[in-house]
C-alpha cells in the first residue's frame, strides 16, 4: 500500500443500512444533533450525543475513551451537521470518519429502531 495514500485522512459516506452489520469492534456512534432534538427522537443502540457546538477531539476522547484511529460513525438528523462534525474531528486528527448520510431521517426510513419519547 502506498504510504501516501495509507496516512491519508478520509471521511468516508455510509448507507444508514450500515447498522443492518454489526459495526467493527470498538466503534463509536456519535450524534451530533441538539438534546432536545436527541430526546425526542434517537438511535436504539448504543450512542453519544456530542450536540455539533460541542464537538471537539478532546471532548470525544474524553466523553467516549477513543482515539484518532477509533472507526466513529457520525450522525445528525439529516447528514449536514454530521459532515460538519466530521471534518472538524478530521481537522483534529481523526482518521476513521464514517458519516451516515441522510443521518437519522434516512436511518429511520431503512428501519433502524429508535427511541422516541412517550
Amino acid at each position: 500500500v502506498n504510504e501516501t495514500y495509507k496516512n491519508k485522512i478520509m471521511i468516508s459516506s455510509v448507507h444508514a443500512n450500515i447498522f443492518d452489520f454489526p459495526l467493527p469492534p470498538g466503534s463509536v456512534v456519535l450524534d451530533v444533533r441538539t438534546p432536545a432534538e436527541h430526546a425526542a427522537c434517537a438511535l436504539a443502540c448504543a450512542h453519544i450525543l456530542l450536540p455539533l457546538d460541542q464537538v471537539s477531539a478532546a471532548v470525544l476522547k474524553e466523553k467516549a475513551q477513543v482515539s484518532e484511529t477509533t472507526p466513529v460513525y457520525v450522525l445528525c438528523k439529516a447528514g449536514v451537521r454530521a459532515r460538519k462534525a466530521a471534518e472538524l474531528l478530521e481537522a483534529e486528527g481523526f482518521k476513521n470518519l464514517h458519516v451516515i448520510e441522510g443521518g437519522l431521517v434516512a436511518c429511520q426510513q431503512a428501519g433502524v429502531p429508535v427511541a422516541t419519547a412517550a
